[in-house]
């Protein structure tokens, strides 16, 4: 079973700060790898943000990585559209392997 946190607030004179109880140390802290995976994804998406085709549609897209893989879904207008992500990717710098799960809208 997961703890959430729980919250304190401190009086310091007229301030309150607000304390995080975390319920177990090593929840708090990401891995090396999910840092590493947390950086890829970020760059994916500063690459689809700055590509002058799917920048307008980077709020639809959802960028994960699963099982070693970078996992795309969202929604798109076009079968070109979805074929720019790749590349974009691989503009990134991420070589890792990609499941476009994308779907094409009309």
């Amino acid at each position: 079973m997961t703890q959430s946190p729980s919250f304190s607030a401190l009086t310091n004179g007229d301030e309150i700060d607000q304390v995080i109880h975390l319920p177990h140390q090593e929840s708090a802290v990401m891995s090396d790898q999910e840092q590493r995976e947390s950086r890829m994804v970020q760059r994916i998406r500063r690459m689809i943000s700055v590509n002058d085709h799917l920048r307008s549609y980077a709020s639809a897209l959802q960028v994960t990585v699963e099982n070693a893989a970078v996992v795309l879904r969202g929604h798109l207008p076009s079968e070109e559209l979805k074929r720019q992500l790749l590349p974009t990717i691989r503009q990134a710098g991420v070589l890792a392997r990609v499941n476009n799960c994308v779907q094409v809208s009309a």
